[in-house]
């Protein structure tokens, strides 16, 4: 693309007007070319200015006081209105630029990016029941496919569907539905809550996705990082992460799984053997199902009765058991800290849904769900155990792929 052409459709880039494929080819070539990027940033930059100059009318007590304000700035300059006409000129400029000094403080306390602030990711896919918003302080607007994320600006998506975005040189990113996550710099995520995977290119090292209880560092890798409550948890299938916090910091390499808990450095990394499950994500944004965990009363060295319910914000598609594509597997922490995975195959589960089952597959939704039951073995120490159960699925064609994890369940073993 030439440098004529892309100045001729920025202004539309800006405005996010254009098609995809425009947008794409533009994007394209302002990561090549400077004096273009220089143009765009002009281009933004007035249309701050012009969000700005259009601004709506201050509340009328906040006039009161500007006017009030500028009244004692003219009784100090000696100047009587009625008899100088020429007075009220300069009290129009003096309201003007008062009130121009309001707005803009007003927009830097109550917005966390610049207005004029670059793009940073832009969406390029919605999944369908699903409304997601960008949030610039407490302005809170619903996006669009095509539309852009800055830096300072936070993204808030209600429960549903995911959603793709794209960071122009370092790589795409699947969000889950019900997440929350503020873009804090070019090259870097924080997430408040909720999943992101994210597919990272080999341009993209030293990008960083920050969680509440530790931050994931790429090496050049496709992973996923899920926050809820006091957990973050790591899973690495490509590449190696560095997933750390104040109190510590480990490596996670392919097919390696880490979680941090709140005041606690990162686990150490255990094998996943996630083999099975499609980590090409990015085909879907099929809402992920919820994965509910409930263990009933334990004795040490014996059985322990659990189950795994699975439903989901909106309808998905999911395998009406676990096959050679779907697994369990349970994340078991002993009372000294110490944790192991338990892998779970159809041999070890019993699987019922409360909706139809049509070739293989059950759509799930809020009432509709999909029951496994099975047996734990080997908790044989007393004390408080943590048990977290993870539903991976390589999916078919028509089904929902991905993993989901459960809450952490914190149960007593007693003899």
């Amino acid at each position: 693309m030439t440098c004529d052409a892309t100045r001729s459709q920025l202004t539309d880039y800006v405005k996010n007007e254009l098609t995809r494929a425009e947008a794409d080819d533009v994007a394209a070539h302002l990561n090549t070319c400077e004096n273009c990027r220089s143009n765009e940033a002009e281009i933004r930059k007035n249309f701050g200015l012009l969000r700005l100059a259009t601004a709506p009318k201050p509340p009328d007590a906040l006039w009161a006081r500007i006017s009030a304000s500028v009244d004692e700035i003219e009784a100090g300059r000696g100047l009587e209105v009625a008899a100088r006409p020429a007075a009220w000129v300069w009290r129009g400029m003096a309201i003007a630029a008062t009130l121009l000094i309001t707005i803009s403080a007003v927009m830097l306390f109550n917005h966390t990016g610049r207005p004029d602030a670059p793009a940073v990711a832009r969406l390029d896919l919605l999944g369908p029941g699903v409304t997601i918003y960008r949030m610039t302080g407490t302005d809170r607007q619903p996006m669009k496919q095509g539309s852009t994320l800055a830096q300072g600006e936070t993204l808030v998506m209600d429960p549903g569907a995911a959603a793709i975005f794209t960071i122009q040189g370092v790589g795409k990113f699947r969000v889950a539905g019900g997440s929350t996550l503020r873009i804090t710099g070019p090259r870097a995520i924080q997430l408040e809550k909720g999943e992101l995977i994210a597919d990272i290119n080999p341009g993209g090292k030293g990008f960083e996705i920050s969680a509440p209880q530790a931050s994931a560092i790429v090496l050049g890798t496709l992973f996923r990082v899920s926050a809820a409550g006091e957990r973050t948890s790591l899973t690495v299938a490509r590449g190696s992460v560095r997933f750390s916090n104040s109190s510590g910091a480990v490596d996670v390499k392919a097919g390696y799984q880490s979680a941090a808990l709140a005041g606690k450095s990162p686990a150490a990394p255990l094998e996943l053997a996630a083999d099975a499950a499609d980590w090409d994500l990015f085909r879907s944004v099929a809402p992920a199902p919820r994965v509910e965990l409930s263990i009933e009363a334990a004795t040490a060295g014996k059985p322990v009765h659990f189950q795994i319910t699975l439903s989901s914000d909106a309808p998905t598609d999911i395998e009406a058991g676990v096959t050679e594509r779907t697994y369990v597997i349970l994340t078991l922490e002993d009372p000294t800290g110490a944790r192991r995975l338990v892998r779970l195959a159809a041999g070890d589960l019993t699987a019922s849904c409360d909706g139809q089952v049509v070739n293989g597959l059950a759509s799930i939704d809020r009432e509709k769900r999909l029951v496994l039951k099975g047996e734990l073995r080997g908790l044989a120490a007393d004390g408080t155990w943590r048990v977290s159960a993870l539903f991976a699925s390589g999916g078919r064609e028509d089904s929902w792929a991905g993993y989901s994890e459960s809450q952490t369940m914190a149960i007593e073993v007693k003899r």
